[in-house]
């Protein structure tokens, strides 16, 4: 007999709250309508509850289990989110592939960017703007001030004004 969602239920006994929040999640995230909110779903472990689906949602079985198969959440989640196949996998990855490196261009130092600048030691380091970005040699980051350094990293506002409220006190 092939599994389906609806001849299978999982144990939720002894369940962390982690691991029913992740379960929870997972069902909404493939589309999956609970029957009760997930403050209910999260306190099946403190139950002896087990958790299947009627036609329309999922919800605790009560006795009805006995007529279903038990599944571990690993395999309720293959049965409810089919192995993809290589060219979807590929698809997949091509997109994670081109959303990493939009954030790495996203990230490289330009001009303008207000840095954290040092040589050698990070520890010691100046705070200033990006004037020029030679990538061609080893000082490759100019501040405003024509200082140039081998090394700088992009700080936020958030942490300029934590770096500045530190050297005030």
């Amino acid at each position: 007999m092939k599994l389906t969602k609806e001849n299978v239920y999982v144990d939720l006994k002894g369940r962390s709250k982690e691991e029913l929040t992740e379960l929870y999640n997972f069902l909404i995230s493939v589309g999956e309508k609970p029957f009760r909110d997930k403050e209910w779903f999260l306190n099946y472990s403190n139950d002896d509850e087990k958790v299947g689906f009627s036609s329309v949602h999922f919800c605790g079985l009560g006795d009805l289990y006995k007529e279903k198969t038990k599944v571990t959440i690993q395999q309720l989640k293959e049965i409810l989110q089919p192995t993809e196949t290589l060219q979807e996998k590929e698809q997949r990855l091509l997109k994670e592939l081109e959303e990493v490196r939009k954030e790495i261009e996203e990230n490289k130092i330009k001009v303008g960017d207000v840095c954290k600048f040092w040589n050698d030691n990070k520890n010691s380091f100046v705070i200033g703007v990006v004037q020029h970005v030679c990538e061609n040699t080893k000082l490759k980051y100019e501040t405003i001030f024509d200082c140039q350094f081998p090394n700088a990293e992009k700080i936020t506002n958030t942490e300029l004004i934590k770096l500045l409220e530190q050297e005030i006190k």
